[in-house]
């Protein structure tokens, strides 16, 4: 089913999660996502913005540079690598650390005003980290649920004067993915 998933999407990152639940690395030539929640015990919910509108995942990719630095290729390579470590050893720094881009969020956050200052008013409201969600408009917030209250607040707080219009839902993470059910 993953790889059917992901060959219709192009990539496994989105299908993974949805298929085997919670965080999930996809490997390209592994065939199969790796679910990373592993055995650390992370009491962590989603803050999701979600806009009134939504964005055409094709016209997001099409904001993506054809040549990248080093640097920022780098960066990202690390940054993959602690939000892995992160969600497998329950290190929160690892996964905020983690939570940065220097390769999708920059470029679309020209078709989305409001990704930057809302990733930084989530982190300044208590977030361990917030980013793009999928390939955009929403805004994914990882957070304790003590602090998701104010996290959603602070988020919302930025949309009018970016001039999106949305609101947030609070959603638990879960470790179990969907279900195959064969009716009779």
């Amino acid at each position: 089913m993953f790889q059917v998933a992901a060959r219709i999407e192009g990539h496994g990152d989105n299908v993974g999660a949805a298929i085997y639940g919670g965080a999930v690395l996809s490997v390209p030539a592994l065939g199969r996502g790796l679910q990373l929640l592993g055995t650390a015990d992370l009491d962590l919910v989603g803050v999701v913005f979600i806009p009134d509108v939504t964005g055409a995942t094709w016209v997001a990719r099409a904001e993506l540079p054809q040549h990248i630095t080093i640097a920022d290729a780098a960066f990202n390579i690390g940054a993959s690598g602690g939000i892995v470590a992160g969600f497998l050893t329950g290190d929160i720094g690892a996964i905020s650390a983690g939570m940065h881009d220097r390769l999708h969020e920059p470029p679309r956050s020209r078709l989305y005003p409001h990704l930057i200052p809302m990733a930084e008013a989530a982190r300044a409201a208590g977030a361990i980290g917030a980013c793009l969600s999928g390939a955009g408009p929403a805004v994914l917030a990882l957070t304790t649920p003590e602090h998701a209250p104010v996290v959603a607040e602070a988020m919302e707080s930025i949309a009018p004067g970016t001039g999106v219009v949305g609101s947030c839902v609070t959603l638990a993470v879960t470790r179990q993915g969907a279900e195959l059910t064969v009716l009779p």
